[in-house]
């Protein structure tokens, strides 16, 4: 019996490491897989108004949310699709159709992974959610209450209090804790893994994306003793047990297999590449360029080239696998750089690209070398 367990294991090993490479070769030939994930936007709209959030310079549809047809537009386009991500600038919960949305994931088998302020958890919502509901992440900036309330506008015991609740009603989701890495946040960031470990979550860290001069100040990567600080940090959780996902202290590239699996639909119903070229905008369909800030200087990120179609009103297999992401893919498989580069050499390559050539913005992406997200 134990022969036969030891066979089946190294067979099923063999099976994993197949289809792995079977997916390199069709990374390599730019040929993409029916999509497995995406992430949707749904809402617009928050009962928060946080001073980081890029929503402070929306213009109009603060309070826009997508529609349960719509929604299952999307899902009938893309029908091998086993997990949906519900990301975006808005509370996914201010939704009026999020439960009807979950459940019809639910029916479809898909599972279902969304980022919360968790200020709306309370007892009656939580227990209306279906058992496809798989990870939750809970966007807490700071475990410090003074500092979590001066940003948030809430008590941070409050959400404490909703994630226990969550824990109880439903041990079976997966729940991380997601601060946003800031000067304004890094003091006492060591506490926020005893916190993980008394709420039984994990921790993954984040770096803000600067729209604007004055955020670019309050970013993290002008400290001298970063590297040292995330290294404590890890060290903590290493001897509490909490994993944790910190980002680089210095430019480090990383794959990008966005564009091959996991496309993102805008509230519009626009299709992205992936989640940070539409997390990084400012107020969507409505303009083609924003400002992104690094160490002090500024890039005009061409976002308009990455608006690659709409499934509301084009046929989804068609943009897939259009001439545009063809293209995209292309351009991500073709930047050769060193896998990791000094901030003044990142600086260099950010100054010398030319964004006018499609698509080269992946080349000097801040998610892709790990400076943001």
């Amino acid at each position: 019996m134990a022969f036969q367990n030891i066979k089946n294991y190294y067979f099923r090993q063999r099976l994993k490491l197949s289809a792995f490479r079977r997916f390199f070769v069709r990374i390599k030939k730019q040929r993409a897989f029916s999509p497995r994930i995406l992430t949707i936007e749904i809402t617009w709209n928050c009962n928060l108004n946080c001073p980081m959030c890029p929503r402070q310079v929306f213009t109009v549809g603060r309070n826009r949310n997508m529609t349960l047809q719509e929604f299952k537009k999307i899902l009938y386009a893309t029908p091998k699709v086993k997990q949906v991500n519900f990301c975006g600038l808005g509370e996914p919960l201010m939704n009026p159709h999020f439960y009807k949305m979950l459940e019809f994931a639910h029916q479809r088998y898909i599972g279902v992974v969304f980022v919360t302020n968790g200020t709306l958890f309370t007892e009656e919502n939580i227990k209306k959610f279906p058992p496809n509901v798989q990870t939750i992440y809970f966007s807490i900036d700071s475990p410090i209450p003074q500092i979590y309330k001066k940003i948030r506008g809430v008590d941070l015991e409050s959400v404490i209090v909703n994630i226990k609740k969550l824990k109880i009603l439903r041990p079976d989701i997966k729940i991380y804790l997601q601060p946003l890495l800031m000067k304004d946040t890094i003091d006492g960031m060591e506490q926020i893994v005893y916190l993980a470990k008394n709420l039984s979550a994990d921790v993954s860290l984040i770096y803000p994306i600067a729209f604007q001069k004055h955020e670019d100040k309050n970013q993290v990567y002008y400290l001298s003793n970063l590297k040292i600080y995330l290294n404590n940090i890890k060290t903590i959780a290493q001897k509490t047990g909490v994993r944790i996902h910190t980002r680089p202290s210095h430019p480090t590239k990383k794959n990008c297999f966005d564009p091959w699996i996991s496309p993102t639909i805008s509230i519009s119903g626009n299709v992205y590449p992936c989640c940070y070229i539409y997390e990084a905008r400012s107020d969507e369909g409505n303009i083609d360029s924003f400002k992104e800030y690094y160490k002090g200087e500024f890039i005009h990120v061409p976002l308009g080239q990455y608006r690659l179609g709409n499934i509301f009103k084009d046929d989804f297999n068609t943009i897939w696998r259009g001439s545009k992401f063809r293209m995209l893919r292309k351009v991500i498989l073709e930047s050769q750089y060193p896998k990791s580069l000094s901030q003044e050499e990142f600086l260099q390559l950010r100054r010398k690209i030319n964004l006018e050539y499609p698509f080269a913005y992946c080349k000097v992406c801040l998610f892709r070398w790990g400076c943001a997200c």
